[in-house]
């Protein structure tokens, strides 16, 4: 059987996780993607989809910092 994954972030998350990366430089950045977790499995090719839709994104302290 097939696996599809998906992790799907609005256009605000995303700005998020790129400006965390930016202000995090030199060092490296770390965040928890937090949301719900769908699957469904198509009845034509078996194929399972896996989709986590994020509801929160969580920063995290570099421990370097």
């Amino acid at each position: 059987m097939q696996l599809k994954q998906q992790i799907a972030l609005s256009a605000s998350q995303l700005q998020a996780l790129e400006n965390l990366a930016r202000d995090s430089l030199p060092n490296e950045s770390c965040a928890f993607l937090l949301g719900h977790v769908s699957t469904t499995t198509d009845t034509e090719n078996g194929r399972r989809n896996v989709l986590v839709q994020v509801k929160e994104v969580l920063p995290m302290a570099n421990a370097d910092r």
